[in-house]
């Protein structure tokens, strides 16, 4: 998702420096205008607006106050936007961090896909400064239409856990649907072409409903990355004493896929792991 944000920045006219710890992610767009640097200090060296996107708290950090991290390169007047997936306690340790650098800072969550970038519907949940946010408010313009502010950086965090906490529920659910189906004679093509047809076709399933079918190449959403945004959301559960049924019973299935050796394939393989678990056979088109 970084690099297709990327591609829209250039598209609209931006100069972009670009860093990606996979550098061969970042060359990849040399050819769209993409200039690639060796360290996220250089992506930051006089650059109005940054961004990040990365998988994790940890990652945060370390792109952020690491070795060569963006902080020493980050002007006094720089505007730093993060857009990662991370827990609330993650998002405010980085927006101290810039504060004390004495930078501004932005936690701008998104929703959305690969393909609602390429589409221009990207959806910004955003926390921090509303001044701060109206001056960097034309560059997300360009990325995405929609922008709410819902206040505070850790505000913007748990926001984004609230939009995810839907997502793996609604892939399991959407699986075992598949499952129950085939169990009685019918095939997964048709069933998932009856399902995204149905009332229980939210957008999430309307763009990964087929991935049970035929993954991508590259997974847009990993079953680690919603293990690990599950594992967040009970954390977040547990600090304000709020039982959340339905993820303490989709964390151990995600917890299992990632056993069996999807954690690295796209969300919707957990289709093919709760088939293992069940003792089915492999799910096929046609």
């Amino acid at each position: 998702m970084g690099g297709t944000i990327a591609k829209r920045l250039l598209s609209a006219g931006y100069a972009v420096r670009g860093y990606n710890r996979t550098a061969s992610k970042a060359t990849a767009l040399q050819e769209f205008g993409l200039v690639p640097v060796a360290t996220p200090r250089d992506a930051a060296l006089g650059a109005s607006v940054v961004f990040s996107m990365v998988s994790d708290g940890d990652a945060l950090a370390q792109v952020c106050v690491g070795q060569d991290g963006l902080l020493q390169g980050l002007g006094q007047d720089s505007i730093y936007v993060d857009l990662s997936t991370v827990g609330p306690a993650a998002s405010e340790s980085t927006r101290i961090a810039v504060r004390e650098h004495g930078s501004r800072f932005l936690a701008a969550p998104v929703s959305g896909s690969v393909t609602t970038i390429e589409e221009g519907r990207l959806s910004f949940m955003v926390g921090g400064d509303e001044q701060t946010l109206e001056s960097v408010r034309p560059v997300l313009l360009d990325i995405g239409p929609v922008i709410t502010h819902v206040g505070t950086v850790e505000q913007a965090a748990a926001m984004k856990m609230a939009v995810n906490l839907s997502v793996a529920i609604q892939m399991i659910a959407f699986s075992e649907g598949v499952l129950l189906a085939e169990r009685y004679g019918i095939e997964p093509d048709r069933s998932v072409d009856v399902l995204l047809h149905s009332v229980i076709a939210s957008p999430m399933l309307a763009y990964r409903g087929r991935f049970l079918l035929d993954p991508p190449k590259d997974p847009w959403f990993t079953v680690a990355l919603g293990r690990k945004d599950l594992r967040i959301m009970l954390d977040m559960a547990e600090r304000v004493d709020l039982p959340l049924w339905s993820v303490s019973a989709a964390a151990p299935i995600l917890a299992a896929a990632e056993a069996l050796g999807y954690g690295q394939a796209e969300l919707a393989s957990v289709a093919e792991a709760l088939r293992t678990m069940s003792g089915g056979t492999g799910c096929t088109s046609g």
